[in-house]
This record gives structure tokens, sequence and C-alpha cells, in this order.
């Protein structure tokens, strides 16, 4: 049912961009974590192409699934043939990879942490099908430099560069997070979860050498 609502089994590798953030690797993954921010923070680019705030996140295992609802879904379940159409899936994968689903393409993120404020975000484009033209060629230029110079770069990664300098000024001791933001909250539950059995391991092992 996934191959054929997704369509993995016919898409081809286009390309990679890596981008550097200065921000915690953290901050760049929290707004893949809500959905309040597309309709506004991207209303030059790609805010017309979803629904204000209609979205579903949910977590399985070390994984967080994201369904957005975008322009022309009515609430109801899509058929499989037009899944991507209406929705776009993003899948977290634990612990630094994400799978943005659109309707004609795909973006497989890879963030990676540089030092405490600063990342690298490997981008790769996936479409559907190879560029049959210089026409087709050129739409997906255009296409992937819009996406990781203006979406992603200029404002997803702008934000989260924003947000470092705001933790950095020490004005605040706590963040607290909306309930529009659980999402975020599952993201880093999933961190903390992963740092506490890994200091269990580390714990028995140290015990069994000793």
């Amino acid at each position: 049912w996934e191959n054929v609502a997704f369509g993995f089994e016919k898409m081809t590798y286009y390309g990679q961009h890596v981008s550097q953030v200065a921000a915690n690797w953290k901050l760049v993954f929290d707004a893949f974590f809500e959905a309040y921010h597309v309709h506004h923070l991207h209303q030059k680019s790609l805010g017309d192409f979803f629904l204000d705030g209609h979205a579903v996140i949910d977590r399985q295992g070390r994984h967080v699934r994201s369904v957005l609802a975008r322009t022309g879904y009515d609430g109801s379940l899509p058929p499989p043939e037009r899944m991507r159409e209406l929705v776009t899936f993003v899948f977290y994968l634990f612990p630094n990879t994400l799978i943005v689903m659109s309707p004609d393409y795909v973006n497989l993120l890879a963030i990676y942490p540089k030092s405490v404020d600063e990342s690298v975000v490997v981008n790769s484009l996936w479409i559907d099908e190879p560029p049959a033209t210089p026409e087709a060629e050129a739409h997906w230029a255009k296409s992937f430099d819009l996406i990781c110079k203006v979406v992603f770069e200029g404002e997803d990664y702008r934000m989260a560069e924003l947000g470092q300098l705001g933790l950095a000024s020490g004005a605040n001791d706590v963040m607290t997070l909306g309930r529009v933001e659980y999402g975020i909250r599952q993201f880093h539950d999933i961190l903390d979860e992963a740092l506490v059995e890994d200091a269990g391991r580390q714990a028995m092992v140290r015990r069994i050498g000793g």
C-alpha cells in the first residue's frame, strides 16, 4: 500500500545540496515537528499549498510521522493514488534523518551536529522520473534551488539560527512548548530516552569491566 501511495520504487536521485547552519542540530529538526509555521513563515514560497495548521503527528517507537494537509484536502481518507497530492508526509528516522514527501519529489535530509551551535544539513532530492528534456532539467534545477536556498536556508534554517541567538542570550532559563508543539516534545523525549538508555549501558559495561 505504501509503495502505491509513495512510488518509492520509481524514484530517481536528482542531486544533493549541503547547508551550513549556525544553530544546534535539534533546533533545525524542531521546525519539522509542528505545522503552524508553514502557512506563515513560508507564505511567500510554499505556504499557499497547505491548509493552516492541519496536521497529525504521532510517535512510532523512536521515529515520528507527521501528516500535513495540503490545499484541497477535505478531511476524508485519500485513496492511495492521491495520497501525495493531498497530504505531505514527514518521517523522522532516529537519530538524524528526515524524509519529506511532496507530490512529485522527495527530500531526504540528514542533519549532523558540527558543534553545540552549528549543524550541517545534507539534502538529497529524489524525483518521480529522470528529466527527459532540457525544459524538464531546467524545471528541476530551478525547483531544487528554490527548495534549498529559499524554503530551507532562507526560511526554516534562518529561524533555527534566530532561535539559537535567543537561547545564547540567556534571557530565558525555561522554554514552554504550546499545545500545537507536541511533536517537538515527542522528538526531545526520544532523544532523552536514548541518552538515558545509553548511560545505563555504559554504566553496566563499567561494572562488568571493573
